[in-house]
């Protein structure tokens, strides 16, 4: 899952759930990857921290399935595809 995939499903998780109230203001920090909810009536602020894949596993992981040999051509060509993106 790309992280950008991630955090779009992280931010319907946070705004569809019911324990927040309505009109709270929900912002991203792309710095360090924390959703913060801002409730208008109590004035505080929480953080959920968002924990997203490593790219650098993520890419030995498909390095290491490009490396095994197998005759799949159906998984070949999809590989193929992930390395060209």
């Amino acid at each position: 899952m790309k992280p950008t995939t991630k955090i779009l499903k992280s931010l319907i998780e946070v705004l569809s759930d019911d324990s927040i109230k309505k009109g709270a203001i929900v912002r991203f920090l792309t710095r360090s990857n924390v959703m913060r909810i801002t409730d208008l009536e109590t004035k505080t602020v929480t953080e959920h921290k968002l924990s997203l894949p490593d790219a650098k596993e993520a890419l030995q992981a498909a390095l290491a399935a490009t490396t095994q040999t197998n005759n799949d051509s159906a998984k070949d060509n999809f590989l193929g595809f992930l390395g060209s993106v």
